[in-house]
């Protein structure tokens, strides 16, 4: 039996609107887990999902560093 996608692709679009959303989700995750317990499960919990979107980053631009390495928000007009 054949798996069908319904039309879905690996192809992720308006990749700049995606990369602003999650460099701000990444900005407000770090910023609240300065008031967490060191080491404890939410700052375990938040440094994972910081992994998985710098992961995603990644996969979306081919750079391995893409939010720390002198990070820019994209314009929202590059397409």
């Amino acid at each position: 039996m054949a798996h069908r996608t319904r039309g879905r692709g690996d192809t992720i679009l308006n990749v700049p609107e995606l990369l602003t959303a999650l460099g701000e989700m990444r900005g407000r995750l770090i910023k609240a887990s300065i008031d967490v317990r060191p080491y404890g499960p939410a700052y375990h919990a938040v440094s994972m999902v910081v992994r998985a979107i710098d992961a995603l980053a990644t996969f979306v631009t081919g750079q391995r560093d893409y939010f720390t390495a002198g990070f820019k928000p994209p314009s929202l007009d590059d397409d």
